[in-house]
């Protein structure tokens, strides 16, 4: 009968190992299920059916990919019968279409403070769980800490990229354009906090920054 194969994304948009996250990354808004048959060429087999999805704005990796298998599990199950009987459709991909999403590297989740906010919390959502978006927390006179962002969202403010600009109302740290607003992270070895259960216990002194 086949083999088949059901893949998180609209193809042959996003052929590849990654193509959830790298949608988040990439800052799209919508993505899909497709069911293929395979064939000896990555993600090229012809289409069966799909089902488009929504992303919404503050969604991780792993909350699509949560939020996708149910929905990937139904787009299956409706077309067991037509495959069974060998009448299920087959739509070539289109070549003009292709896109590549390539595996994750675990070094990929370093954060680039010098990027807009918008990527940056883009850079987050797709990095979340894994590898994490990992940034190192300077402090004058003491050994560099390593942090990883869980959560983000864009605020206002501007400054030298990574330059902590509040810490008062909001966890707010400068891009290299705009700002982004800190509202969960996680230290080394430590539990996932609130930014403001982490400022409540963090000493902050002149010159601590991002980097």
């Amino acid at each position: 009968l086949g083999i088949v194969n059901l893949h998180g994304s609209l193809l042959p948009h996003l052929r590849g190992a990654a193509p959830i996250a790298r949608a988040i990354q990439r800052g799209e808004t919508t993505t899909g299920v497709t069911l293929q048959f395979l064939k000896l060429e990555l993600d090229a087999g012809d289409v069966i059916d799909a089902e488009p999805m929504a992303i919404f704005e503050d969604e991780t990796t792993g909350a699509l990919t949560d939020r996708m298998a149910p929905i990937a599990a139904e787009l299956l199950a409706r077309n067991l019968e037509r495959l069974e009987a060998r009448t299920a459709p087959r739509t070539p991909q289109d070549p003009a279409r292709v896109s590549f999403a390539p595996p994750l590297g675990k070094n990929e989740g370093r954060i680039d403070w010098s990027t807009t906010a918008a990527k940056l919390r883009d850079h987050v959502r797709a990095m979340t769980p894994w590898p994490g978006a990992a940034t190192m927390l300077r402090v004058p006179g003491k050994p560099d800490e390593r942090i990883v962002l869980r959560k983000v969202g864009i605020a206002n403010g501007h400054g030298a990229p990574g330059a902590i600009l509040s810490t008062s109302n909001e966890f707010v740290v400068a891009c290299g354009d705009g700002a982004v607003r800190i509202d969960r992270l996680l230290r080394a070895g430590k539990s996932e906090l609130d930014a403001a259960a982490f400022l409540r216990g963090f000493r902050f002194t002149p010159g601590t920054c991002f980097s």
